[in-house]
């Protein structure tokens, strides 16, 4: 396929996929090709090129043509945004605007959109399964189960909430120039997901302590506000639940990178520190009140 249009730009070439820049009837766009047999990538893929296809939205890329092996999309010029960048230009009106259109992401219903099952505290124990299994052993594995558990059982009824949640919720993935703000990478939508899932993802993306987030706790902040005054009621319970939740998953991705040689040991510390700071009672009750939840 892409072969068969003016490549501009390659933005990534591998076993898997091939994305790049291209031209296409007379204008800049993303193709997006997939170019592996693997079931759970083209499954992926396959979600991606179905919600695209009804979504609808102005702050999702307008999708030119597609099929079960590509996708072709509008390109849209935004800033560099990686995480030190994006903190640059991330203004209280640009956090207001991301806030906005996740909730609209998170409410908006998507016809025969397959549903998949959500289980996010069984997941975690999978998680820690593998971690031990690959030999990454850590006492706070057995405290971090034993805490979501409890706090999942307590909250059980408020993770039946129909909620979409788009996946891979980080600054790289969210494209802004001027005062627009675009979401890209929709493989890991889901329709019945949960609130916070993605905006605790986004929030715990960068590598840093907690002490140093700066515009992600406004962030937090603002959306759990909104959510509580029109949505739902989001207590502290379950918003450690969530923020213990993502940490965890983030300290297992980057052990993986480790363990493949991707990143060194000492580059999986800030998911460590985020793991053990959310274990912490007092550490996690002057983060609520540093954001302003009670």
């Amino acid at each position: 396929m892409y072969n068969k249009y003016k490549i501009i730009k390659v933005f990534e070439k591998k076993d898997t996929r091939f994305t790049a820049l291209i031209e296409y009837e007379g204008k800049k766009a993303i193709l997006k090709q997939l170019t592996t047999a693997n079931k759970s990538l083209v499954s992926n893929f396959l979600n991606e090129v179905e919600v695209l296809s009804k979504i609808n939205k102005p702050y999702v890329p307008e999708i030119y043509e597609y099929s079960d092996k590509y996708i072709i999309m509008e390109y849209f010029e935004a800033y560099d945004n990686t995480p030190n960048e994006f903190a640059k230009y991330a203004t209280p009106e640009i956090v207001d605007t991301i806030i906005d259109q996740l909730i609209n992401l998170n409410t908006k219903k998507l016809n025969n959109i397959k549903k998949l099952n959500s289980r996010p505290l069984f997941s975690t124990y999978k998680t820690i399964a593998r971690l031990l299994k690959n030999g990454d052993f850590n006492f706070f594995y057995f405290k971090t189960l034993s805490l979501l558990t409890l706090l999942y059982l307590k909250n059980k009824s408020m993770f039946h909430q129909e909620v979409a949640t788009k996946g891979d919720f980080t600054e790289v993935n969210i494209l802004v120039r001027d005062d627009e703000v675009k979401f890209i990478d929709f493989d890991g939508y889901r329709a019945n997901g949960f609130w916070l899932q993605d905006a605790s993802y986004l929030l715990l993306h960068q590598d840093v302590e907690i002490e140093d987030l700066s515009w992600q706790k406004d962030f937090l902040k603002k959306y759990i506000l909104k959510i509580n005054g029109n949505y739902a009621q989001l207590n502290a319970e379950y918003i450690r639940f969530w923020l213990l939740y993502t940490s965890i998953n983030q300290f297992a991705i980057r052990c993986s990178q480790h363990n493949n040689g991707m990143i060194s040991i000492e580059d999986t510390k800030a998911k460590e520190e985020h793991v053990k700071y959310f274990l912490d009672d007092k550490k996690f009750n002057k983060f609520m009140s540093e954001i302003g939840v009670n």
